[in-house]
C-alpha cells in the first residue's frame, strides 16, 4: 500500500464522514431513534452476549489461547497469526473508546437521551464508558475485520456486509445512533487497516 495514496484517501475519508456525522446528527439520528426507542431488547439474553465486555473478554481469550498454543507447539499457521492481530487491534479499539473518546464526546445513547432530556448532543468530558459516541461496538468490530480486509482482499466484500449488518442492529436495537455507528466504524478500520498493513510488512521482511 503506498503511504501517500492511503493518507490521501484516508484525509478524503474522514472528510466524508465528518460531513455524514453532521447530517446524521441534524436530521436523521433522533427521528428514527425515536421510531424504535420501544423495539430494543438490549438489556435482555441477546443484549447480554452481544455486550462490549463479553465480546472483549472472548477476544481476550482467544488471544491468550492463541499465545499459550504458539509456546507450546513454537508455531501457528498465517491464519492464526492473522486472527491474533486482529484480536488485538480490536481489543485497543474498543479500550481506547471506552476510556478516552466517549469520556471525551460524552454524548448519551438513544435510550438514556430520551428519558432525561438533557439539552445538547454533546457533553464534553461529562462521559463514560455507557456514553454513545462514537459506538464502541463498531471500533471493536471494525478494527477487527480491517485487518482482515487489509491481509485477505477476498474477504473485503464479506467484511463490509458483517459491518453494515452490524450497524443494521445497533441503530434498530436502540443501542447507538446512526452517527454514533459512522464515527465507530471509520475510526475502527482506520486501527485495523494500520494494523492490518503493519503485519503484512512485517511478514514480507520476514519471508
Amino acid at each position: 500500500m503506498d503511504s501517500r495514496k492511503f493518507l490521501q484517501a484516508w484525509a478524503l475519508a474522514l472528510v466524508a464522514v465528518i460531513v455524514a456525522t453532521w447530517v446524521s446528527i441534524r436530521w436523521i439520528d433522533y427521528p428514527l431513534a425515536a421510531e424504535f426507542l420501544h423495539v430494543s431488547n438490549k438489556h435482555g439474553i441477546i443484549g447480554y452476549i452481544l455486550g462490549g465486555r463479553v465480546l472483549v473478554t472472548g477476544e481476550l481469550s482467544l488471544i491468550g489461547i492463541l499465545a499459550l498454543v504458539r509456546i507450546r507447539t513454537g508455531h501457528l499457521p498465517g491464519i492464526a497469526k492473522t486472527l491474533l492481530v486482529a484480536c488485538s487491534a480490536s481489543v485497543m479499539s474498543y479500550t481506547l473508546n471506552d476510556l478516552l473518546l466517549k469520556t471525551v464526546f460524552g454524548r448519551q445513547n438513544p435510550s438514556d437521551y430520551f428519558q432525561s432530556h438533557l439539552p445538547g448532543t454533546f457533553h464534553l468530558f461529562q462521559g463514560d464508558d455507557h456514553s454513545g459516541f462514537p459506538s464502541g461496538h463498531m471500533m471493536l468490530a471494525a478494527a477487527f475485520l480491517g485487518v482482515f480486509f487489509r491481509v485477505y482482499p477476498r474477504l473485503r466484500i464479506p467484511s463490509l456486509s458483517l459491518l453494515l449488518f452490524g450497524t443494521v442492529v445497533l441503530v434498530l436495537g436502540d443501542w447507538h445512533f446512526v452517527s454514533d455507528v459512522i464515527a465507530g466504524t471509520f475510526l475502527g478500520l482506520t486501527i485495523g487497516l494500520m494494523a492490518g498493513e503493519l503485519w503484512l510488512r512485517h511478514t514480507r521482511q520476514a519471508a
